[in-house]
């Protein structure tokens, strides 16, 4: 959330706080469920916080109240493979909780029809509720957009869609995006998460290998070459 403010002449009336508070609860509703994320000047802090905002490593944030339905991810995703690991240790998590992503492959593989298809295998880190990783291969990617400022490039309104019930097809199963910065945005067949990393363990499984690695720097060249595929 950015540039929010009040006209001098109508301020202390409640009207910036009436603003926020509705911008906060239109982003927790709906199809699309993100933590709301911000930047102020230190004397405005108190007044976030009592609406509802924390201090966070960047800036403030207003987290998704925790549903009343335990373990959301895993009732909603269920079909998603290893989505069960990260239940077990963080079963508030949801995919909103994602704050950065890191390394991306891309690669040639065989799909689930048996015939080969683009995938990508790229590595998500959460600060909240649980400190971790998770190391996430896409099968069947398309519409590929992908934009990266560093090693670790910030998310802000990470969502992951299953786009089942909207009349997409089989292979835009899942829709991947960030809402607000448009850092990521692709289709895909279907998700594995193949490892959580934690501060003193790591839960892993076999995943595909003959990855090729990427960055911001090389994303031209490897968008033409899942074109290829």
């Amino acid at each position: 959330m950015s540039g929010v403010c009040v006209r001098s002449e109508y301020r202390r009336h409640g009207i910036g706080a009436q603003i926020v508070s509705r911008l906060a609860d239109y982003c927790q509703t709906g199809i699309y469920k993100m933590n709301v994320q911000l930047f102020c000047e230190d004397s405005l802090v108190s007044w976030y916080e009592k609406l509802g905002f924390e201090r966070s490593a960047m800036g403030m944030r207003k987290n998704m109240p925790h549903t009343e339905e335990p373990c959301a991810l895993k009732h909603n995703f269920h079909e998603i493979y290893g989505v069960d690991q990260i239940a077990e240790f963080a079963p508030d998590f949801y995919w909103y909780n994602f704050d950065w992503f890191g390394e991306f492959s891309y690669y040639g593989g065989i799909g689930s029809e048996g015939v080969k298809v683009p995938f990508i295998s790229m590595t998500l880190y959460s600060n909240e509720p649980v400190k971790f990783s998770a190391d996430v291969i896409f099968e069947n990617v398309s519409e590929f957009e992908i934009g990266c400022i560093g090693l670790r490039t910030p998310l802000f309104g990470f969502d992951i869609i299953n786009t089942e019930k909207y009349g997409y097809s089989e292979r835009k199963r899942y829709r991947i995006r960030s809402l607000e910065d448009d850092h990521i945005g692709f289709f895909c067949e279907k998700i594995s998460i193949i490892s959580i990393h934690r501060k003193e363990n790591c839960i892993s499984c076999q995943g595909p290998s003959d990855r090729r690695s990427g960055s911001g720097d090389d994303f031209i060249n490897q968008l033409d070459l899942l074109e290829d595929i």
